[in-house]
């Protein structure tokens, strides 16, 4: 599972992930974490904290990514060169072309 995709699924169960004084911090708005789910963060911990510290330039900013049936999904709060709609904004065609290259993670 690649780390977009981890986030994805985090996601899916609306489980929000911060970094607070090195440490991941998790914030369900939804069902329980599955176990799972849980131990896929716990082994991938570093990778994922350097990811939030690496990727994340605006505060409680979220990446665009592609979900289980291939569909380019922008959260509204994404980085503003997401936002398609925007002057300036990423076109579609290239997030997913990035997304599928690995470019955006």
């Amino acid at each position: 599972m690649t780390i977009q995709q981890l986030f994805a699924h985090l996601d899916s169960f609306r489980i929000e992930i911060a970094v607070e004084d090195g440490e991941l911090r998790c914030r369900g708005k939804g069902e329980p974490m599955p176990a799972a789910l849980m131990e896929e963060l716990k082994e991938r911990k570093e990778a994922v904290i350097r990811y939030l510290e690496e990727s994340h330039t605006e505060p409680d900013s979220k990446l665009p990514y592609l979900n289980k049936s291939g569909d380019l999904v922008i959260p509204f709060n994404s980085a503003t060169k997401y936002h398609w709609w925007r002057p300036g904004g990423m076109s579609v065609g290239e997030m997913e072309n990035q997304l599928k290259s690995n470019l955006i993670h």
